[in-house]
């Protein structure tokens, strides 16, 4: 009888012991998970104005619209937001996927890049894609459709994505030579070797101005395509359970018509770090 007693006792004693244990890890996991994300690391393209762009002054920091609404939508949690060079587009990609940077502030969604990111639910601003071509040949280019581009060459920047549509449709009809950086793409459509340039209306005005280039490419008026840009986590991000609280601060964004009123706030910065106030 006292040998069953003593059973029942050791067996409550186990049981009591593994819960407390399930308690005390249960109070350090949470503890360490409310104080893990102290810092979140942002990057973005380094040449897509007034979105993003590498601050001359300062090769190490990104700076343009969509970082301000990161440090915006933190500013109240006591989190240090760093704003980081993480190499070319491509590079920032990576660094993302591998967990070297916690946010990529400014990029088109796709199914590839949803496997290591997670998005905010909506973007933050509408960005139309452009066709650039040369101006000497802008009258005579005919463009209304996708399918007008098949025969053609087309050039962009390595790393660029248009959106799902179009990507898939890009890979299985048309022909397009990749280039480091933009100035590149320019030089390729210059020379002929490419028909046509596309890329981001913005930041391909803006690489026009910075070049000098912009009496001799120009945009087609007709939309590629018209895509949002977005603000995603890393998957690897410690961060990363703060995407609800960023999806309702873009929410907030957009319907206070924020993000919208931020664009020629950060061209004239944009110009200004490049000493192109003069330009239009």
């Amino acid at each position: 009888m006292k040998f069953v007693i003593l059973k029942n006792n050791t067996a409550n004693s186990i049981v009591t012991m593994k819960y407390s244990v399930a308690l005390l890890l249960a109070a350090a996991f949470s503890s360490a998970f409310a104080t893990e994300c102290k810092t979140i690391k942002v990057s973005g393209d380094v040449d897509y104005p007034p979105i993003t762009w590498q601050n001359p002054k300062d090769k190490n920091e990104i700076k343009g619209l969509a970082i301000q609404l990161v440090y915006d939508a933190f500013s109240d949690l006591g989190i240090k937001i760093e704003s980081v060079y993480a190499g070319d587009w491509g590079e920032v990609q990576n660094n993302a996927r591998i967990g070297n940077i916690d946010i990529i502030a400014g990029l088109y969604i796709n199914e590839e890049r949803k496997q290591y990111l997670d998005y905010t639910e909506q973007p933050f601003l509408m960005d139309p894609v452009a066709i650039f071509v040369p101006s000497k040949k802008a009258y005579d280019f005919k463009f209304s459709k996708w399918e007008d581009l098949k025969s053609l060459q087309g050039v962009t920047t390595v790393g660029n994505s248009f959106g799902q549509k179009f990507d898939k449709f890009s890979k299985k009809h048309l022909k397009i030579k990749y280039k480091e950086l933009m100035e590149e793409t320019f030089d390729e459509l210059l020379s002929g070797n490419s028909d046509y340039l596309i890329q981001g209306l913005y930041p391909g005005i803006a690489g026009l101005a910075r070049t000098r280039l912009s009496i001799r490419i120009t945009p087609n008026p007709v939309p590629v395509v018209e895509e949002g840009l977005y603000i995603a986590f890393s998957k690897r991000s410690h961060c990363k359970h703060h995407i609800k609280l960023l999806s309702n601060k873009v929410h907030s964004f957009v319907k206070d018509k924020i993000s919208s009123s931020l664009v020629d706030k950060y061209f004239k910065l944009w110009k200004e770090d490049f000493n192109l106030t003069g330009l239009k």
